[in-house]
């Protein structure tokens, strides 16, 4: 199961972080969410469009690196991923960049 490893995420106050960790743990691919140091690590399955859509509004709003998409793209899911209306760039979704 892929791990993404995020970049240190700034929150506003503490019911942002709790919120963020309740949105990510409610979101049906996400098996685990771990805080290591400055580091968290989502465990999750390769994702359903709709958990997508989630993930990518979860990404959105925390600004998070969109890299870490490339290796959970599925047929279904790749339009969604790859939506340069969405506001983020195709190269942010290299699926050769590590997660």
């Amino acid at each position: 199961m892929p791990e993404l490893r995020l970049q240190p995420i700034l929150f506003q106050s503490r019911l942002d972080e709790k919120s963020f960790f309740e949105w990510a743990k409610a979101i049906d691919c996400v098996r685990d969410v771990a805080l290591v140091g400055e580091t968290t690590i989502l465990t999750v399955e390769i994702p359903t469009v709709e958990d997508a859509r989630e993930l990518i509004s979860l990404f959105s709003r925390y600004d998070l690196d969109f890299q870490h998409f490339g290796p959970l793209m599925t047929d279904e899911t790749r339009d969604m991923f790859l939506d340069e209306a969405a506001g983020w760039d195709r190269d942010e979704l290299n699926p050769d960049l590590p997660m």
